[in-house]
């Protein structure tokens, strides 16, 4: 279950840094690889519009979080 996302006029980044780790929190819990996948493409999406160093962070944990849980499947 995903939730929607509404479109707002402005992107208030911090709520959706904390919003994207809760989810990886979420996926990593519960082995949810393909809302981690969706996590990691939306943080390679903000990552490569916006220079924040948080967000390259994020999009590292992300793509280590879906890799963790690809790897985890053949365990």
């Amino acid at each position: 279950m995903t939730p929607v996302i509404t479109p707002a006029p402005t992107l208030d980044l911090a709520n959706s840094i904390r919003q994207l780790h809760r989810r990886l929190d979420f996926d990593l819990t519960f082995r949810f690889l393909p809302d981690a996948k969706d996590c990691e493409a939306v943080t390679r999406f903000l990552a490569s519009k916006c220079k924040a160093s948080t967000l390259k962070v994020l999009a590292r944990r992300a793509q280590a979080t879906v890799r963790l849980l690809e790897a985890s499947r053949y365990v």
